[in-house]
Formats: C-alpha cells, structure tokens, sequence
C-alpha cells in the first residue's frame, strides 16, 4: 500500500513538473515576470513588459489587479498596451475593475476606446460598468464611441439602459457610430442577451431600412437576421430590402428572412444569387445551408452546389457538398 501511494506521489509530482514547463511564456518570461519589469522605472522596459502582457493568449485572473496598476503609468503609450491586456484577459480582468473605470477618464482615445472593450468583456458588474459605457456614447473621438457600442453589447440587458442608449445612437442622424450601435444591438439578439426586447427593438430598426447610407442599411439588415424570429414581423422591411441597390445589403436581407422565419421556396433565386454572387465566403455557406433546409432540388440548384463544390474555400466546398447529399437523400 505504501509502495503504491509513493508511486502515486511520484506521478503526482512528474505532472506538476509538466504544467510548470507547459506555462506559458513570451521571449521566455512567465507573465508573472513581466509583470515586475511593469513596474519598472525606464518607460521602454515598462513598454516592452505591457506589450508582452497583451500577447499572452491567457492571464491568470491573480495578475488583473497588479497589470491594471499600471493604467496610471504616466506614458499613453505603456496605458494602451495595458488596456489591450485587460481586453485579452476577458473575465479574468474582473478584479481590475476599479482601475478600469478609471482610466475610462483617460486623456487617450487610445485608451478609452480599449477600456470600453474591456469593461464589455469583463463580465464585472453591469451596474457599474453599463453607465460608463452609456457615457462613452457621446464621447467626442468616433472610436471610443464604437468600442462602448461594442462594450454594451458584452453587458446586454443586465443593464436596463444599454439597449435604450443603443436604439437611441442607432436613430441619431448626427451620430458616426449609427452602424456600430445596430451591430452591438444585433449581437445581443444573437447572443440571447436583449432580453424580452427583441421584438421592439427590431420594429425600430426595420423603421430605419430607408436610410441613405448603404453600411447602416447593412448593419441593420444583418441586425435582424441575429435576432432571429423576435424580429419575424419585419419581414416586410427585409423583402424590400431584396431589393436594394447594394449587391451587400440584397444578400444579407436574404439570409436575414430565413433566419427571423420567414424563408420560403420564393428566396430560392436569391440563395442561388448569394450562392454564386457573393465575396463574403460565411455569407455564401449560410446560403448553401438555407438552400439544403428549403429541400428543394432542381438542375439549377444542383449546378450552382456543383460549382460551389469546386470554389477555392474548402469550407464552401465541404457546405456544399454536405448540401447535395442532403438534397439526393431526400
């Protein structure tokens, strides 16, 4: 028995030893390496530390609060690379949150446009984060204002104001960040975070479909697709989308219709049209999947799979070659 339990022992301690080699490094260093030399006095060997702290792909959650130390380091540059760092770090940056808030104040748009992605991701708590990010809206530099769209979209609806401030931007003519808004609104569809919104909040995107500017009718088109059937009553909106002028916006307003529900034999032309037309290759496999879904087998859909099958993308080779197995089983 003892004999055993040595064995065991010895097994347990070859492992650790494994893990340890197994830790992640960058040029050699741990992360916790290059945390010291952030906090360093010469400005280029705290650069050099933040920067390498930002390309590890995971951080250890015990090192959020002495890497967010370092936002109130008096270089822009060292606060940005630390910033980036909290984003890469996701939920893990949570404890970091008091700092993070901070330098969402930063003079840098540099930095405050990073602090909003990484208030978004932090999963920290929405009722501290979510009105920061609300204020970053209007904030006077565009790409601060995008990254808090994307930050709201990481809080959801756990925070009651994030989709009444993102309906809002999204309807506000003066604003340069009307398409990032519907983007984070379409995100949260997808995601299941919008709450019991969805169907309001696509009712006041489908009301803007008239819009002049080709990217925010694309954003809102490929918005209501991500909310799936919540937004089912604009169906209307996204059929007169079919056919707009822009060759983007007629193809996602095809792939929007079947995901709210309302795909039917009558989108079959346009799914061929999407199919063969084209240059975004998850738009042209989602249009290869909806086709297989519809069932519907005809020389002309069997052509333009036969084609797909020999695109340069594997992926759209291996979706359509899936799709005409489908189709011949049925």
């Amino acid at each position: 028995m003892r004999h055993a339990l040595l064995i065991l022992l010895a097994v347990a301690g070859l492992v650790g030893q494994c893990r340890a080699q197994e830790a992640e490094t960058i040029d050699g260093r741990t992360a916790e390496d290059w945390v010291v030399q952030l906090r360093g006095e010469d400005v280029q060997g705290r650069a050099q530390a933040a920067d390498a702290l930002r390309r590890f792909q995971s951080l250890d959650g015990k090192l959020a609060g002495p890497v967010s130390d370092a936002l109130a380091d008096v270089d822009p540059g060292v606060r940005a690379l630390v910033a980036m760092a909290l984003f890469r770090m996701g939920p893990n940056s949570k404890d970091a949150i008091d700092g993070m808030l901070r330098a969402a104040k930063d003079p840098s748009p540099e930095v405050r446009s990073w602090i909003c992605k990484a208030l978004g991701r932090s999963g920290a708590d929405p009722a501290r984060c979510g009105p920061v990010l609300v204020e970053a809206l209007q904030d006077p530099e565009p790409v601060v204002a995008q990254s808090a769209c994307y930050g709201l979209s990481g809080v959801g609806a756990s925070y009651s104001k994030a989709i009444t401030a993102l309906v809002a931007v999204s309807k506000d003519p003066r604003s340069p960040t009307r398409s990032s808004a519907v983007g984070a609104l379409g995100v949260m569809g997808e995601r299941g975070t919008i709450g019991d919104r969805g169907a309001e909040v696509a009712k006041e995107l489908s009301s803007l479909l008239p819009a002049t500017d080709t990217r925010l009718r694309l954003a809102i088109v490929v918005a209501l697709g991500r909310l799936g059937e919540s937004a089912l009553e604009s169906a209307p909106s996204l059929k007169e989308a079919i056919k707009d002028e822009a060759p983007d916006v007629r193809h996602q307003a095809t792939l929007a219709l079947m995901d709210v529900g309302a795909g039917g034999p009558d989108l079959l032309p346009m799914l061929l049209v999407v199919v063969r037309e084209s240059t975004v290759e998850l738009s042209r496999i989602r249009a290869i999947e909806d086709i297989a879904k519809l069932g519907t087998s005809t020389p002309e859909v069997e052509q333009a799979l036969s084609e797909a099958g020999r695109a340069d993308s594997p992926q759209i080779r291996e979706a359509a070659t899936r799709a005409l197995d489908r189709l011949r089983d049925r």
